[in-house]
């Protein structure tokens, strides 16, 4: 079955676009909600305020992250030539050890760095496919 070039633009545009939904996710975290779970953190505030917040702010975010990653990683296997692709494929699974650090500041200035590359690459991956 072949996929008309029309088709294959768009689902180029959703990969690029699933990968700039994460980055704005974690400009979103860095920016609102690292502060206020450092604010809340157990050492800080003992009452559970941290779980309660992280959950509030975190779960409505998670199941599109999922999906959003799900789309992003298939569609760049399938795109497999274009090189864009493939290093936000492999930016993206190198940042998965940060969700396990405990350090709130390193996990900000990783995350600062993640959602600013992700935006420079897919401002340049989507120009680059128009063309």
């Amino acid at each position: 079955m072949s996929i008309s070039r029309e088709k294959k633009e768009k689902l180029h545009r959703l990969a690029y676009n699933c990968y700039r939904f994460l980055g704005i996710v974690a400009a979103y975290t860095v920016i609102i909600v690292t502060p206020e779970l450092t604010n809340a953190w157990p050492e800080k505030n003992p009452s559970g305020v941290a779980g309660i917040l992280g959950f509030g702010v975190f779960f409505p975010f998670g199941i599109p992250l999922l999906v959003a990653i799900a789309i992003g990683y298939l569609l760049s296997l399938y795109f497999w030539k274009d090189k864009v692709l493939i290093l936000l494929f492999l930016l993206t699974i190198a940042t998965y050890p940060v969700l396990f650090i405990v350090n709130v500041y390193y996990m900000t200035v990783v995350l600062v760095c993640y959602s600013v590359i992700i935006f420079l690459l897919t401002k340049y991956g989507i120009k680059r496919a128009k063309n």
